[in-house]
């Protein structure tokens, strides 16, 4: 699902002071076939303010989901539908619980993630990194901004049947 890429992305919004007081959290499965990129992403981690769960109980995930502002989601990134259609996120249930959760998503704009997400109206849409880390930066310095999308985040999934259960918090 792109951590490792999404990891690159928060060490450079932290290392230049764009996401001042902001923690990320990855969570996320893994099999033994996957645990050598497990592995690499906890190493990228040290030295930032980043925590990585794999495997973590639901217990850990609700509660991360429930302290996150921001929820980025990277399924697809750099990836070739046609010939990678399982590289994509064909529905995407985490974005529906960090919605759930007030968490305002951030999704690369395709498959599943993509039409959860109304772009600009209950969260956003990006295509590349650099626009991942602006529309971030965007929203962390416009606290109305964000609370408008977390609401309407919210509402989205309500209506939807969804539960209250991403990835960035904020330490206030």
């Amino acid at each position: 699902k792109k951590q490792h890429e999404l990891l690159e992305t928060f060490r450079q919004l932290h290392r230049s002071g764009r996401l001042p007081g902001w923690r990320m959290a990855i969570v996320g499965g893994c099999d033994g076939a996957n645990r050598d990129y497990a592995l690499a992403v906890k190493r990228a981690a040290r030295g930032l303010p980043v925590e990585v769960h794999v495997n973590a109980p639901g217990s850990v995930v609700e509660q991360l989901l429930g302290e996150a502002s921001l929820y980025w989601h990277g399924a697809g990134l750099g990836e070739d539908p046609a010939r990678h259609p399982e590289r994509f996120e064909h529905f995407g249930i985490s974005v529906v619980e960090a919605m759930a959760a007030g968490a305002v998503p951030l999704v690369f704009a395709a498959a599943g993630p993509a039409e959860i997400v109304d772009d600009r109206r209950n969260g956003l849409h990006w295509t590349t990194l650099d626009e991942l880390a602006d529309l971030t930066v965007e929203l962390v310095g416009d606290d109305e901004r964000r609370n408008e999308l977390s609401a309407a985040a919210v509402q989205r999934v309500s209506l939807a049947g969804g539960k209250r259960t991403g990835v960035l918090s904020h330490a206030s």
